[in-house]
């Protein structure tokens, strides 16, 4: 009988304990995640913000598309009738370098090759410090891309009219058609900084034209610091209120950092050591992300002190729920931003026809050139 109960007391622990082990795997590995989330995903800092009216509070309504709004004239990009605007020139001299403004009757822009220590030099003067770590300069990297599109337009005007930078550069090659012919005429503070996509880097090739944008924008924050923007991100207020911080980036997923949208200081710790991880680069088609999305992720989780990350107010919804922007109604009140994945989409809009267009990427595109998300009344 002894014996008997000995074997069912053996019997009774083994089949007890696996669970509790698991069990406390779980919790340990639940609070893990938890204190690491804590740390890397902080809701995001509200400041205070310019112009209240500038977008729309957390508690208002989904869009609603029997709402209609008269809207200003529909902007016509071919107009050259009256191109006469004001253009930023340089002048470089012995020891002195200057940005200015004059007037000129071409659709052109500055532009002037990467490198030239003029136009670092020029920048120091022609943008002093306004008391914020990040420098108010916008960058953009435009490789091999001939004619801007609409969308590409959307992202530049969105940043000149809410973030209203000191200038915006454009480093890469040079655009061109309408739309930016366009914005040479109106937006008077951008310099096309000349390069071309880099083969190398620490001696290894760099395959993927998207590795060598990625790779570029790091070398340009570390130079200049400033915000880097996609080519279909658009803006929807100003960022002034996370300029305070040495670096700031927004999840897209719970998985990884965005890297469409990035603030930092000029020689930002974070970036010096995201950019010194390419060191270590080599193409692997399965780990396509790693260096641009899961490099700075895993930095962010180890060193968050050199960080300040957005609960994903630059890129909502994310790139699974896409169909969102391109066919649904989405409420954008509480982002930055939003990244347009235009990548995704096959339609083609200009600034007529957004004027009438129910969805979300007709609402931004609303909002951006014609102070409204509301449907126009034609």
């Amino acid at each position: 009988m002894a014996n008997v109960l000995f074997l069912k007391r053996k019997l009774i622990a083994r089949v007890r304990w696996p669970p509790c082990i698991i069990l406390i795997v779980c919790l340990v590995v639940t609070g893990y995640v938890y204190v690491g989330n804590a740390i890397l995903y902080e809701e995001p800092i509200r400041g205070d913000l310019r112009d209240p009216n500038k977008f729309f509070t957390r508690e208002e309504k989904q869009f609603n598309p029997e709402d209609y709004a008269s809207c200003p004239p529909s902007i016509d990009i071919y107009d050259e009738n009256d191109v006469s605007h004001h253009k930023l020139q340089i002048r470089c001299g012995a020891g002195k370098a200057e940005l200015f403004r004059d007037l000129t009757h071409d659709a052109n822009v500055l532009s002037i090759n990467s490198g030239d220590p003029c136009l670092y030099n020029a920048l120091r003067d022609f943008c002093p410090s306004d008391g914020y770590r990040v420098p108010n300069i916008a960058h953009y990297i435009w490789f091999n891309i001939p004619t801007m599109s609409f969308f590409h337009f959307l992202s530049v005007m969105s940043v000149h009219l809410f973030q209203e930078p000191c200038v915006v550069l454009v480093h890469g090659h040079l655009p061109g058609g309408p739309y930016w012919r366009y914005l040479a005429r109106t937006v008077s503070n951008i310099i096309h900084v000349a390069t071309d996509p880099p083969g190398t880097f620490g001696g290894k090739p760099l395959i993927s034209m998207e590795h060598k944008s990625d790779l570029v924008r790091l070398i340009v924050l570390k130079e200049f610091g400033g915000m880097y923007f996609d080519i279909d991100s658009v803006l929807f207020r100003n960022l002034n209120s996370l300029r305070n911080h040495s670096v700031t980036m927004s999840l897209e997923y719970w998985s990884n950092l965005s890297n469409g949208l990035i603030l930092a200081e000029p020689d930002a710790m974070f970036t010096r050591q995201w950019l010194s991880r390419y060191h270590d680069y080599t193409f692997d088609p399965v780990q396509y992300w790693e260096f641009s999305l899961f490099v700075p992720t895993k930095l962010a989780r180890q060193h968050p002190e050199w960080i300040h990350v957005e609960y994903m107010t630059f890129c909502s919804p994310d790139g699974e729920h896409r169909n969102q922007i391109f066919e649904g109604n989405y409420e954008w009140g509480k982002n930055f931003a939003m990244h347009l994945y235009i990548r995704f989409y096959t339609k083609i809009h200009n600034c007529a026809d957004i004027r009438t267009l129910n969805t979300t990427i007709g609402a931004v595109a609303r909002y951006v050139l014609y102070g409204s998300r509301k449907l126009c009344l034609e």
